[in-house]
């Protein structure tokens, strides 16, 4: 696993455990979508998302 080892220990000094700073900066899996998203459904209409390279 590939991890940004500064924003880690960022989380890390701010009071995150270091076990949950890693996950929290792992990259999702690529085959499977995030719980509750589906491309241009309600979930990424509320929050705006419109996908990689949108403002």
């Amino acid at each position: 696993m590939r991890v940004d080892l500064h924003a880690l220990l960022e989380l890390v000094d701010a009071g995150c455990p270091p076990e949950l700073a890693a996950r929290i900066l792992s990259p999702l899996d690529e085959t499977t979508p995030a719980e509750g998203w589906e491309p241009g459904g309600a979930t990424e209409r509320a929050t705006g998302a419109t996908g990689a390279g949108a403002p």
